[in-house]
């Protein structure tokens, strides 16, 4: 523990409970609890430079080099090292190794000041301001006062001024607080590190930590594109402390392997030569909070063991936590601005939530015109017949004086969403209140075509798709697809793109998807070729679908629930099962892969979950079993394969079409001194 075990945390009290700890289980009665001072330290993990960045002084290692920081950088790190070497040979027995200890630890925290000075000048400029120029301005002059430094006095204006900028945020500068584990000659970082670092969604780190503490985050994933959830970040710091030959693990947030998350963290460590070699995909935590982890484990160097997968030996683990290709498949011309989301209203006055308050709307004899139905992913999933059950007023892209012809519905919204919307900043349609407060106008365009829509919920147990009523309006939980054939239904319905859509999509726990279109549709290759077969089992498997739900009165989640419960053995649902599979055969057709045995039946998945009975303090370990009537495995590995292959076929033949030439077609921008709208021009002026 003295000289091996190493520990950082942003929370003073949770470094001296591990000092405690450690105390504890080493059984080191006969030492003071501050035996381990030296290796458990306080500050934030991720806020700090390393020896490369302060010699270059920029954080993008891309500055030109400083002799005068090489030079108080060499001295200090070889003073340090030298104290906490022999630091770590006092085996404290006495009193006086207690003491002997504490002064050479005094020593070394103290030849690393000036280094800790410089650190906190380099990297205080990303929290104070997320502008590059103001950055590059800011550390410019920081350098400078540094270079000039000579007194103590002169040390600690620079440390005031540092403690300034930083605002009490605590910094870590990993390779100087310890020296002997990089910098000593002999070895380049730690060994094994394990952690269990906080989880919290990308969009919320600015609103939470400051935009300025999201921007400095972002640098950390070199400009990789996503939103990543912090524990990326621990994961990506982690990784980058290993030595040469480094092993990590760490208890991550479920969706580690998902989108922006996998694409910033794991996707990028893969590919730059690490190893995944073992992950739990689906822990549940081992106490009363009810939600789900992953646990992952990395090598930094050459890796020739063994690879285990939920307990499960398997030759190999992607970047999404499965044994899928890791390459990437790519959006494709022919599906892109095929879908939208559905509009986010802003605005709880535009919904009138039962019959009377339509009819009062509507009394005026005209606004009734801009009243339309309205649904959300609930009422896709739970009801019987897609019916409306509540109303929303919509002017569409109206300017004030239109909306203001419908008097009854206008006056409503003045009243009830205007006060809201006065509240916030920042969009479209931010001073337009009748509006919804996002345009959509590809979404508008298709509404206004006669007919129907697929559409599907984005938070669902079972990918569900259905026809909408063009005329109807649904929110933001809602995905629109411009779709409108029952031989497009019927592939998208079908398993092949439901294995797609999951091996695509983020995870709300153990089985419940967040569809995404821009990662699951936009790269998804339709098939080609007649559509007739297609269009057959799409209407005969909806017809029966429509059939269960109004006989038993009951939403699509009741009606899979039936369809995927291996005890149920009503004959509609019987019925139901069996028009899949033809359908699931006829879309595997029309890809040409009629050698492929998809092998339909049922597939048990079990996960436990230790819970605590809150009235005894007991804990029991809960078994969940689910089943799903689908596709086998195998069947399901090779699908995946062959549409990965395809995507890349399609996608060739689209480069070669130009079709993803970026320059092609692409307007000329105005100058920026153009950009303003243009001074109305009074009436009178002779034009």
């Amino acid at each position: 523990a003295e000289r091996c075990v190493y520990g950082v945390d942003i929370n003073p009290l949770a470094v001296e409970m591990a000092k405690l700890s450690l105390w504890l289980t080493t059984l080191a009665k006969d030492r003071p609890f501050t035996f381990v001072d030296h290796a458990l330290k306080c500050g934030d993990s991720l806020v700090g430079v390393d020896a490369e960045q302060l010699r270059t002084w920029s954080l993008d290692r891309k500055g030109s080099s400083m002799p005068l920081l090489e030079d108080i950088t060499g001295h200090a790190v070889d003073r340090a090292i030298a104290a906490r070497k022999k630091l770590a040979e006092v085996a404290v027995v006495e009193a006086e190794d207690i003491d002997r200890k504490a002064t050479l630890l005094a020593e070394a925290e103290e030849a690393m000041d000036l280094v800790r000075i410089a650190g906190d000048l380099l990297i205080a400029p990303s929290l104070v301001t997320d502008k590059p120029k103001q950055q590059a301005a800011m550390r410019e002059q920081l350098q400078i006062a540094f270079a000039n430094a000579e007194t103590d006095e002169d040390w600690e204006e620079l440390q005031a001024k540092a403690r300034k900028a930083l605002d009490g945020h605590a910094t870590f500068h990993w390779p100087f607080e310890f020296p002997e584990v990089f910098m000593d000659g002999k070895r380049s970082g730690f060994d094994a590190i394990v952690g269990n670092p906080p989880f919290m969604g990308g969009r919320l780190l600015g609103r939470v930590f400051g935009k300025e503490y999201d921007v400095y985050l972002r640098q950390i994933s070199e400009g990789r594109k996503g939103s990543a959830d912090l524990v990326v970040y621990f994961l990506l710091r982690g990784m980058s402390l290993l030595g040469s030959c480094g092993f990590l693990g760490l208890v991550a947030t479920n969706s580690i392997g998902d989108t922006g998350n996998r694409s910033v963290g794991l996707s990028h460590l893969l590919a730059s030569g690490r190893t995944l070699y073992a992950a739990n995909t689906d822990m549940a935590w081992p106490g009363q909070a009810a939600i789900s982890v992953s646990l992952v484990h990395l090598a930094s160097g050459i890796y020739n063991g063994c690879h285990r997968l939920n307990d499960t030996l398997v030759d190999r683990i992607s970047s999404r936590l499965d044994c899928t290709p890791e390459e990437e498949p790519h959006k494709l011309h022919a599906m892109l601005r095929r879908n939208s989301q559905g509009f986010s209203i802003m605005g709880e006055g535009f919904v009138l939530r039962n019959d009377e308050e339509m009819l009062a709307v509507c009394s005026d004899g005209v606004s009734g015109d801009v009243v339309k139905g309205y649904f959300n992913g609930s009422d896709l999933n739970n009801l019987s017949i897609l019916e409306p059950r509540r109303w929303i007023i919509d002017f569409g892209n109206m300017d004030e004086s239109e909306a203001r012809n419908y008097p009854n519905a206008f006056e409503r919204a003045h009243a009830l969403v205007r006060p809201y919307r006065e509240t916030l900043s920042g969009q479209i349609h931010e001073h337009c209140y009748w509006k919804f407060w996002d345009r959509r106008p590809s979404l508008q365009a298709e509404l206004k075509r006669d007919g129907e829509l697929l559409a599907c919920s984005i938070v669902t147990k079972y990918l569900c798709f259905q026809f909408v009523p063009a005329g109807n309006v649904c929110n933001h939980k809602i995905k629109i697809l411009f779709f409108r054939e029952y031989s497009e239904l019927a592939v998208l319905q079908r398993r092949l793109h439901e294995v797609w859509a999951r091996w695509r999509s983020g995870l709300l726990g153990s089985d419940t998807m967040n569809y995404s279109t821009s990662q699951a549709l936009d790269t998804f290759a339709m098939p080609c070729g007649e559509a007739d077969a297609r269009t057959l089992a799409g209407t005969k498997y909806i017809d029966a679908r429509n059939s269960v739900r109004k006989d038993r009165s009951i939403g699509l989640t009741k009606t899979y629930n039936l369809f995927h419960n291996p005890e149920c053995k009503y004959d509609d649902i019987v019925r139901l099962r069996e028009l899949h599979v033809k359908m699931d055969n006829a879309v595997r057709d029309a890809y040409g892969w009629s050698d492929l045995d998809l092998e339909h039946g049922w597939i048990r998945t079990v996960t436990t979950r230790d819970k605590k009975n809150r009235k005894t303090g007991k804990v029991a370990t809960v078994e969940k079993v689910t089943w799903r009537y689908t596709i086998s495995e195998n069947a399901r590995q090779e699908v995946l394969r062959r549409l990965l292959k395809l995507n890349h076929q399609r996608y060739a033949e689209e480069v070669a079409q130009g079709l993803h030439d970026k320059k092609k077609g692409k307007k000329k921008s105005m100058p920026k001194a153009n950009r303003k709208a243009p001074k109305k021009i009074p009436a009178s002026t002779n034009l």
